[in-house]
């Protein structure tokens, strides 16, 4: 569910204005962790509003739709599995998760 909804998200929100769309998952292991990234080259989110992403029914562009749950589903998925998650993203340049 988790890479479905993030996946998902990429596609969606995938600059039409840019030439090629990209999604890219990376994972990394170490002795106490996985860390696993999915970066991609979307639209972006304003730093005004990347503190509200993971709300539930938060919207960051209004001329998209949806249930506005899907990263809030990914934040509770992963708390529940003792995990966190985190997001980093550029308005026209992408994000990262």
């Amino acid at each position: 569910m988790v890479f479905t909804n993030l996946i998902s998200n990429a596609i969606k929100y995938r600059d039409n204005g840019k030439n090629a769309s990209s999604v890219k998952l990376k994972g990394d292991i170490t002795d106490h962790q996985v860390i696993i990234t999915v970066e991609d080259n979307d639209v972006g989110i304003s730093e005004s509003m990347q503190s509200r992403i993971f709300d539930m029914f938060f919207r960051a562009h209004d001329h998209y739709t949806g249930s506005d749950l899907g990263l809030y589903i990914v934040k509770e998925t992963i708390t529940k599995l003792s995990g966190t998650i985190a997001m980093e993203s550029t308005e026209g340049k992408g994000s990262q998760l």
